[in-house]
């Protein structure tokens, strides 16, 4: 169990608690946030934060990606934005989280993606990368997402009558599912 002496000695929601004059209560209630998201996440596939505006989710959200690098030094996180312009937002906003002394962000973790052909590579380079969620759903061939559909079944081990159910209902769409070489020009794996 993650306890809030464990989260504090890292992360530090309260760096500009003073200066920007947030209540010590306001910033408990983001610390018990992301407690909860962290263990809700060790049971769940995903968390949904939905505080009022001006609560922190933003925040709280940056805050559980640096629990997952603080765990976990080689972990990868990919956060997905509605649009495009967002991941820019992002980026500024998860520097200044860097700046202002709230988890110390290596200047290079932080990477974006407009494309899916550059998802792989980013995720190389880059421990935090933000992604618009057209990259993998609007306008791409159905070739581009049968190799992301190869990609989750290799992430998650699907395989045998299950991985033949789901494509036997996909070909009904005339999906194709595509090993993912073919799309990244070279092997991927998805588990790192």
């Amino acid at each position: 169990m993650k306890t809030l002496s464990w989260l504090r000695s890292f992360l530090h929601l309260d760096a500009t608690r003073k200066e920007e004059n947030i209540s010590a209560e306001s910033i408990l209630l983001q610390e018990r946030s992301v407690l909860t998201a962290l263990d809700i996440l060790e049971r769940e596939p995903g968390v949904l934060l939905a505080d009022e505006v001006g609560m922190g989710k933003t925040f709280e959200a940056l805050g559980i990606i640096a629990c997952a690098l603080a765990a976990n030094p080689k972990a990868h996180c990919i956060v997905i934005t509605p649009r495009p312009v967002l991941n820019d937002q992002w980026i500024k906003v998860a520097g200044r989280f860097r700046d202002k002394g709230f988890y110390r962000f290596a200047p290079e973790a932080l990477g974006a993606v407009s494309h899916i052909h550059d998802l792989p590579d980013a995720c190389r380079k880059h421990s935090v990368v933000f992604a618009p969620v057209n990259v993998f759903t609007s306008g791409r061939s159905p070739f581009e997402r049968g190799a992301l559909l190869h990609l989750w079944f290799h992430q998650r081990g699907i395989a045998g009558p299950t991985r033949a159910a789901i494509l036997r209902r996909l070909n009904e769409a005339d999906l194709r599912v595509e090993d993912s070489r073919q799309l990244f020009g070279r092997s991927v794996d998805a588990t790192k």
